[in-house]
């Protein structure tokens, strides 16, 4: 478990120890989902997103981003 503190306009997520879970995640067309979970993916390794693309609603290059940070999606 991972501690938790709600707040009015967020969360503050305690830290815990890095694991390498498998973890698919359905984005459901949510761009909002899709890029939380590619930048969690940056230090779980292991994280699939279901509907990546969906992020072109906001951040057309995202992906392009995304891999100057030294991920791959490919």
């Amino acid at each position: 478990q991972v501690p938790v503190e709600e707040l009015d306009d967020g969360l503050v997520i305690g830290g815990g120890p890095v694991r390498t879970p498998q973890a698919v995640i359905q984005a459901h067309n949510d761009h909002r989902i899709a890029m939380t979970f590619a930048v969690m993916g940056l230090r779980v390794p292991g994280v699939v997103i279901e509907g990546a693309e969906s992020v072109a609603k906001s951040f057309p290059t995202f992906w392009e981003v995304f891999e100057t940070l030294g991920e791959s999606t490919t």
